[in-house]
């Protein structure tokens, strides 16, 4: 009976695993925070998470994509159509990856109008971090 018992939880534990299989925050800098001054590329609002794309200059002055990483369209976090538009100009602010690729952690996305459109709980009672801006 203790062995049907054991394989019973096991089974159990296994069939759950999917829905907290997610990854960590580990992989953003979370003490540094950037601000992104560029074009809005195209926003994703796709589960599990939104994507937010920003094309702006690096330090040489080539244009390149930042990609933000933001809730999903079911928290409530996401920038929907209605707020932001490709081609409008934005400032992207996130926790960049620590791996140093071009984007990071979704915090705050901001119109030139000044519409804004932030993500949730980005630092968990934390201080926000300075903001450096690239290519400046």
């Amino acid at each position: 009976m203790k062995i049907l018992q054991k394989s019973a939880w096991t089974l159990l534990a296994a069939a759950l695993l999917p829905a907290v299989a997610h990854h960590s925050f580990a992989m953003f800098d979370r003490t540094r925070t950037v601000l992104v001054d560029g074009t809005l590329y195209k926003i994703e609002l796709v589960r599990p998470h939104s994507w937010y794309w920003v094309m702006a200059p690096d330090a040489s002055g080539k244009v390149v994509k930042w990609g933000a990483e933001g809730g999903g369209p079911q928290e409530g976090q996401s920038a929907t159509a209605n707020y932001f538009v490709p081609g409008v100009k934005v400032k992207l602010m996130l926790h960049p990856y620590r791996d140093g690729r071009l984007g990071g952690q979704f915090i705050q996305i901001t119109s030139e109008d000044g519409m804004k459109k932030m993500g949730g709980q980005v630092n968990f009672g934390d201080p926000t971090p300075p903001v450096s801006t690239p290519g400046k």
